[in-house]
């Protein structure tokens, strides 16, 4: 028995302490928040209002109460046709729940879709003047060794958008560098040399 279907039983043998009620039967729009929070979030957690919409669960509550279990600083539920809708209270709820499901995604036909959350969307910059022959690999080591923590590193190429994918289209200067937003910005924006080269940034 795997890891998880461990967890998965365990969870199932404490429904009738953690849940009380069937939820498979319950009406669309239907919550849980009374069953599924905390009263009061830990010290110094930020909140979270980002949603987690579920499909293809087959034992709401189990499946619940497995989640819940992962997730630290509790959750709501609500089922909106016939998809599960979660919201995480904390941001690292959050990304333990993600994290969770990811576990389980395509496993007895569960799925799951979210979005990311604002801190953790990235910013693309464009830094010019590169060599065309540098390897997307050695920009992205040149910029965490100056304690730059990048998401991304892409060279850009040349033509046009209609032109043959088949066709290899020449590298150009420019290289697309993403990072979070916040204080990375502001590192890459001053950037006037990389590389050894003069590099400009936009």
């Amino acid at each position: 028995m795997s890891e998880h279907a461990v967890s998965f039983e365990a969870a199932n043998s404490r429904i009738s302490s953690d849940i009380s009620g069937p939820l498979t039967d319950m009406p669309d729009g239907a919550t849980l928040n009374a069953q599924l929070t905390n009263t009061c979030l830990p010290a110094g957690e930020r909140t979270n209002k980002m949603p987690i919409f579920i499909s293809g669960v087959r034992d709401t509550r189990a499946f619940l109460a497995w989640l819940r279990a992962s997730c630290p600083g509790g959750l709501t539920a609500q089922l909106k046709s016939e998809k599960l809708m979660v919201v995480p209270l904390t941001v690292d709820g959050f990304r333990a729940a993600v994290s969770a499901l990811r576990s389980f995604d395509g496993r007895e036909g569960v799925s799951f879709h979210t979005f990311t959350l604002p801190e953790d969307r990235c910013l693309r910059l464009l830094v010019k003047n590169l060599a065309r022959s540098m390897p997307e690999s050695v920009v992205r080591e040149e910029l965490e060794s100056l304690n730059i923590r990048v998401q991304g590193v892409t060279q850009l190429r040349s033509g046009l958008r209609e032109q043959d994918p088949a066709k290899n289209r020449p590298p150009t200067s420019h290289f697309i560098v993403s990072v979070a937003r916040g204080p990375e910005v502001s590192k890459v924006r001053s950037l006037t040399e990389l590389c050894g080269l003069r590099v400009s940034v936009e």
